[in-house]
């Protein structure tokens, strides 16, 4: 398993910008066994369409009632003519004295929407608080920029994908990553090389403040 490289993948036939951490997608769950859970306001998903400067609504696949942990499953996200301009594959993932959470195994969004991403999360968000596990989300990522492609990728994304998630409200649990992290950001910085292994991956986890904004729909689009 490759740790998260944010690269420009092929998905669908189109190009999506993400942080990876398999070559391939995964096998997902049944679909079958995904059951609708109906939305409990009337708050409405728009990202910007960046070719016309115009926003857009967009939809998703449903939502599994439950989660089995041998199983992984995706969330797609959909423009008004239907087409898929973002996934995300995740599974729970259950650790010794942590509470359990979602994990992202795969992030990817078209390059030709502007908030996409943070509209994924917040859907996860409320699927992990549905669970009872209170919005939490854990991933891990590359902390610096990719020096090379993989077969069946695309060019090197230019900025790491630490510094996005940082920006959507995760916490690098190494507390020493986390900060340099931020100290990146500040400075207007791509990532850095952590030398922790060869991908430069650390573990991230969504802040209880970011869990908070997320689920009271109050956070920058």
């Amino acid at each position: 398993m490759v740790s998260n490289v944010c690269l420009n993948s092929v998905v669908k036939g189109e190009k999506f910008v993400g942080s990876l951490l398999s070559r391939k997608l995964p096998k997902i769950g049944n679909p079958a066994r995904l059951k609708y859970i109906p939305e409990k306001n009337n708050y409405i998903s728009r990202v910007l369409n960046t070719k016309t400067g115009m926003q857009e609504t967009i939809t998703f696949n449903e939502l599994p009632n439950e989660i089995v942990p041998s199983e992984v499953y995706r969330i797609t996200a959909y423009n008004e003519t239907g087409k898929d301009i973002g996934c995300a594959s995740y599974k729970l993932l259950q650790r010794k004295n942590r509470p359990d959470s979602l994990y992202i195994k795969y992030f990817g969004t078209s390059n030709e929407y502007k908030g996409i991403g943070r509209e994924i999360i917040h859907k996860l968000v409320q699927l992990s608080n549905q669970m009872g596990m209170n919005g939490k989300i854990t991933l891990q990522a590359c902390t610096g920029e990719v020096p090379f492609r993989y077969p069946g990728f695309m060019k090197k994304c230019n900025v790491s994908a630490a510094i996005k998630y940082k920006k959507m409200g995760f916490i690098a649990e190494d507390r020493v990553i986390d900060k340099r992290i931020s100290d990146e950001i500040l400075k207007g910085g791509n990532g850095f090389l952590s030398k922790r292994d060869m991908f430069n991956g650390t573990k991230m986890s969504l802040s209880d403040d970011a869990i908070q904004k997320y689920l009271n729909l109050n956070y920058m689009c």
